[in-house]
């Protein structure tokens, strides 16, 4: 009877250790996935950038002030994920030799 319960013991000693150990492991993937939930939330908040201004849409549609564009004289349009992208497009070299002709 003795030997039964030493072996009891020893099995619980065994599950608990086991079921412990389990739980940190799980309890820190837990914490992870949280942690990192956060961080990339933070990222895509960061992705969206700041609100430099808003605009009423007319029947002409919206005008852009030329000092939010850097100096472009072209503009590319884009829809991403349903959203309107405005990229100011960089002069190549000949089209600053058309102007200064």
């Amino acid at each position: 009877m003795e030997a039964a319960g030493i072996n009891i013991g020893y099995l619980l000693i065994q599950v608990l250790c086991i079921g412990s150990f389990l739980l940190l492991v799980g309890g820190a993937a837990v914490f992870l996935a949280v942690y990192m939930g956060r961080v990339l939330r933070k990222t895509e908040n960061k992705a969206q950038g700041d609100l430099l201004m808003t605009a009423v849409v007319g029947p002409d549609g919206v005008l852009v002030p030329a000092e939010l564009l850097e100096g472009s004289k072209q503009v590319e349009i884009r829809q991403q994920y349903g959203r309107l992208l405005l990229v100011p497009l960089a002069e190549s070299p000949e089209e600053k030799e058309d102007d200064a002709l």
